[in-house]
């Protein structure tokens, strides 16, 4: 399905975050509704992709059966060779798992208390 410029496929989506009759609906809504109306077209391509990672490598799973092992482990495999990509996937599926509980199709946040792989680091900027 295309919502715009971010192509999810919902379906994947949902065989990892079902826990109501309602989750497809309701994914859809908040991608429409609440990502890309806040995004710019180039930052919601990079959200796209942060998420296809995160259906790929949960895929077939329910949010409430992940666990936060397995969610470093992810992680760990994917800082390898993109430290700061990984933090954007952390970032990106906490995102997820927080509007899940607000839809109530979770109770708690497989993610709650994983911290970042790398620090935040400032940039140097020359005007």
């Amino acid at each position: 399905m295309s919502t715009g410029g971010l192509v999810v496929d919902f379906g994947l989506v949902m065989t990892l975050i079902l826990e109501s009759q309602e989750a497809p609906q309701r994914l859809r809504i908040y991608l429409v509704e609440h990502v890309r109306p806040n995004l710019r077209p180039r930052t919601i391509l990079e959200v796209e992709r942060h998420i296809k990672r995160i259906i790929k490598a949960f895929a077939g799973r329910r949010l409430s059966e992940i666990s936060r092992a397995e969610i470093r482990v992810f992680l760990q495999g994917v800082g390898a060779d993109a430290p700061v990509a990984a933090n954007h996937n952390l970032s990106w599926f906490k995102r997820l798992c927080s509007w899940a509980i607000e839809q109530d199709l979770i109770e708690v946040s497989p993610a709650a208390g994983i911290k970042p792989l790398t620090p935040k680091t400032s940039r140097d900027r020359v005007l």
